[in-house]
């Protein structure tokens, strides 16, 4: 019997990958929104530097927000450590919102300029309800998070096989977990 062998893939080669099938109108479009985004949440990003009581840096419950039936928080919290860390949770957050405008914009394949693609991306990124989900920063990935789920199960059951129709439940599941409101982005997608 010979070794077991695992594929030379890492994420980044990947990503890079994926990066590259984008396409230079992506490309451009989703570069310039994530600058766009940090500034427009600069403030999440900078409070902890800015202020005079230094960096803090709260753990979180290993039970936060369990009771509220989102049981996916502590796996998500693994993320960084149970840390409320402020700058990471928010980059992280931006890629996540960006991951999921993307799926979406392919999926109607409706906008390819990239000044079009641009204001989608910065309007989806800086809408004013995603002001709140920065406001708990330790919460703000999970909140990402169920979106991209949301997003995932629309694009999954844009052709309905019994395959499919279970890997979106199972998005849907995990989107509940996540964040029940997230509902209403999977509700939007599919009118």
């Amino acid at each position: 019997l010979g070794r077991f062998h695992l594929p030379d893939v890492t994420i980044s080669s990947t990503g890079a990958r994926i990066w590259h099938l984008l396409g230079k109108n992506y490309q451009y479009a989703l570069a310039v929104a994530a600058i766009v985004a940090f500034f427009g949440y600069f403030i999440f990003f900078a409070h902890h530097l800015l202020d005079n009581h230094g960096f803090r840096m709260p753990w979180l419950e290993l039970d936060e927000q369990v009771q509220n039936g989102r049981w996916l928080g502590p796996l998500i919290g693994k993320l960084h450590y149970g840390a409320n860390i402020p700058v990471f949770m928010q980059g992280f957050s931006i890629s996540i919102a960006l991951i999921s405008a993307t799926i979406v914009a392919k999926s109607y394949n409706i906008i390819n300029k990239p000044f079009d693609l641009f204001l989608y991306f910065s309007i989806i990124l800086l809408l004013p309800i995603n002001l709140a989900f920065y406001y708990y920063t330790f919460m703000t990935p999970q909140f990402f998070i169920g979106n991209l789920f949301a997003v995932l199960a629309f694009f999954i059951l844009l052709r309905t096989t019994f395959p499919r129709f279970l890997l979106g439940a199972l998005c849907l599941f995990l989107m509940m977990a996540a964040y029940q409101p997230a509902l209403s982005v999977f509700a939007v997608l599919l009118l």
